[in-house]
């Protein structure tokens, strides 16, 4: 069944005949050359104006180097409310991560023995 099926619709894509279209087709209207060399002016002033905007509101930022990050002794585990905490108590998520990445766990790794994280650190990913 599914054979004679086919070939019925083979049968009538083969009486498929292209029909010209009656009349021009509508052409798209021309865009003028002073009007892309505003246009690209105008992108131009844009891109420029960006660029300050965003050196005047950065310049303030000074990035954070390991030599300047002061670690703090904790002595609780670091949780998820705590985690909360922080960013609900600091002024931007940035400083609450900055605060949350630089407590060091009271608890120290006894000796001969290494912790988890100092073996991921030092691990070779190769990406």
């Amino acid at each position: 069944m599914e054979m004679r099926d086919d070939e019925q619709f083979e049968g009538y894509l083969k009486q498929f005949r292209p029909v010209a279209p009656k009349g021009d087709l509508p052409k798209p209207p021309a865009i003028e050359r002073d009007g892309i060399i505003w246009l690209m002016a105008a992108s131009a002033v844009l891109i420029v104006v960006g660029c300050v905007f965003a050196i005047r509101t950065g310049s303030g930022r000074q990035p954070v180097i390991a030599t300047q990050v002061e670690h703090r002794q904790v002595s609780v585990p670091l949780t998820i409310s705590k985690a909360d905490l922080h960013l609900a108590r600091s002024k931007s998520i940035k400083a609450a991560l900055d605060e949350i990445a630089f407590l060091r766990p009271a608890t120290a790794v006894p000796t001969g023995s290494q912790s988890a994280l100092e073996v991921l650190g030092k691990e070779k990913t190769g990406l």
